[in-house]
């Protein structure tokens, strides 16, 4: 990644943890805009998401990419919001309401 001016993404995740990965290192990411990357990276702060998983659609994207600045400093802060800690807190707190959820039903 070091050397990388970007990671692009090519499939839907659930929650991708390779693009969190990239901005950590201060990396914006280009994705296709389906699953967890539509949490995880802000459109023209932290990388761009193209909308169909063509060539053209990825060319446009890239085309757009090349006039825009990232910031190395926003991408990772950004990817901090995703941390083990984080992460966790907000999983358990999903599933408590789900199950919460669930056994109001019954």
């Amino acid at each position: 990644m070091r050397w990388a001016t970007a990671l692009i993404n090519t499939q839907k995740e659930d929650f991708g943890i390779v693009p969190v990965e990239a901005m950590a290192f201060g990396k914006p990411v280009i994705a296709y805009g389906q699953g967890g990357v539509l949490e995880t990276v802000i459109p023209g702060m932290t990388g761009e998401f193209y909308n169909e998983q063509t060539a053209g659609s990825l060319s446009e994207v890239l085309q757009k990419f090349d006039r825009v600045r990232y910031n190395s400093d926003v991408c990772s802060f950004t990817a901090r919001k995703f941390t083990k800690n984080n992460f966790t807190g907000r999983v358990k707190e999903f599933v408590n309401e789900v199950y919460l959820k669930s056994i109001s039903a019954l």
